[in-house]
């Protein structure tokens, strides 16, 4: 069972998973694609040929519980060991599977990237509601250099209880600071600033900005927010998916081509459930792309200051 563990000294959590390690890199049938449907777990949800059954042919994205998960099903237990605190991890992995063993996010099309969308709203939904979840984190590691052990199109889905010490709760506390100060939401406060100065704004449309954040981490790294507040991403309505879906299709046609088609890393940090009065107003939901052109060195590991070599100036420059 996956755990979680307390650092006694910097009180930051971390998962112990070992299950992880046995996670195969090599196949002799890829099991993510059409017609291999009986090596993965049964499916959970899926956007099928409404003749086709379930867990055979016939899908265009399937979703099916990670084999090797980070998170469990059992009960939250909290044990001391002398000094040192450690908890179950219990929770939800799964895979969100693409049709096409070829086709990442830059070859898409916009209505294939719609019903992306349509599957993640899904699944946010199934797991908001669930007592023990206190986050959904969707991610996609795309290569090697990103951490990806199979080649074929897929994102991932962790629902789990602690977020304490973690990015997200330091983002949600910071974003709760402000407001208390400025009675407005932080992220909107960003978009306001960077909008007036028009350095890293790389690309909008009616709905949808993405600029390079004035203190970037990584190289060409891009911030994708909704220009209106928006906590939820699982509220998105139709006509700004397909506003969502047009701005993800240009950027990372821009990626690819700009970047010579790197790995990279997505995530969407969405509404957590943290009870405090003004939640939803504090929160806005956003989506984060880093391309994986440099690894972490000893100065990052010892510091956790991340040293960039990349001006976010100039990445608007490059991808604009």
């Amino acid at each position: 069972m996956p755990e979680f563990r307390q650092n006694f000294i910097t009180k930051n959590w971390v998962i112990i998973a070992p299950k992880r390690a046995k996670r195969p890199s090599t196949f002799k049938k890829c099991p993510f694609c059409e017609g291999n449907e009986r090596l993965t777990p049964k499916e959970v949800f899926a956007l099928r040929d409404p003749l086709s059954k379930p867990n055979s042919p016939g899908w265009k994205i399937r979703v099916v519980p990670n084999k090797f998960p980070t998170f469990g099903h059992a009960k939250e237990k909290i044990k001391k060991e002398d000094i040192f605190l450690k908890k179950s991890a219990i929770g939800g992995h799964e895979l969100i599977i693409l049709k096409d063993h070829k086709k990442e996010l830059p070859d898409l099309k916009e209505s294939e990237i719609e019903n992306l969308i349509k599957v993640f709203k899904n699944r946010y939904r199934f797991w908001r509601k669930k007592r023990f979840i206190n986050y959904i984190l969707i991610i996609e590691n795309k290569g090697k250099k990103a951490g990806a052990s199979i080649s074929h199109p897929h994102f991932q889905l962790f629902a789990f209880s602690n977020i304490s010490n973690s990015l997200i709760e330091k983002e949600f506390k910071e974003a709760e600071n402000f407001f208390l100060k400025r009675k407005k939401c932080i992220f909107c406060k960003l978009i306001e600033v960077e909008k007036k100065l028009k350095k890293r704004i790389i690309m909008e449309n009616e709905h949808f900005i993405i600029l390079a954040p004035f203190a970037s981490n990584y190289p060409y790294e891009l911030l994708l927010l909704p220009k209106n507040h928006e906590p939820e991403f699982e509220t998105i309505s139709e006509e700004k998916a397909k506003f969502l879906a047009k701005i993800l299709k240009e950027i990372f046609r821009k990626i690819k081509k700009n970047l010579s088609n790197p790995d990279w890393n997505l995530f969407i940090h969405n509404f957590p459930k943290i009870k405090t009065k003004y939640a939803k107003q504090i929160f806005h939901w956003h989506l984060k792309i880093i391309p994986r052109l440099t690894t972490l060195g000893g100065f990052e590991l010892a510091t956790e200051m991340i040293v960039n070599i990349s001006l976010p100036e100039e990445t608007k420059r490059i991808l604009k």
